[in-house]
């Protein structure tokens, strides 16, 4: 998925979000809120992202930080793509981590494992 599609995603995701308030139901944004709450570190915009890739979330985090917990992800795990800002990266990579992805435009594609 590149950075357009992911755009595309995440304004389709707002829209069914703000479709749903019309219509007075409130359960995708009580979802919304609580992923808010669960993510906290993640932008609005890549919270709804990854409620739209994988509402049942619990935890997000890029493949080396697995491993650094002592996790694996499973072979063939899809990735959450959430989008990020270049200077994130470059921020990151002076503090020593690592960062995967690739850049799209002005926006990065992080893969995220579920």
């Amino acid at each position: 998925m590149n950075g357009s599609k992911t755009q595309e995603l995440a304004r389709q995701a707002l829209g069914q979000l703000a479709d749903e308030l019309e219509a007075g139901h409130s359960e995708r944004l009580k979802a919304y809120l609580a992923a808010m709450g669960r993510f906290r570190a993640y932008s609005p915009t890549n919270v709804l992202l990854i409620c739209m890739q994988f509402p049942q979330a619990s935890r997000v985090a890029g493949y080396r930080t697995w491993q650094r917990l002592g996790r694996q992800v499973r072979r063939g795990a899809k990735a959450i793509r959430i989008l990020a800002d270049p200077a994130e990266g470059q921020v990151r990579r002076q503090r020593g981590h690592r960062t995967s992805g690739c850049v799209q435009g002005r926006l990065r594609i992080r893969r995220q494992p579920d």
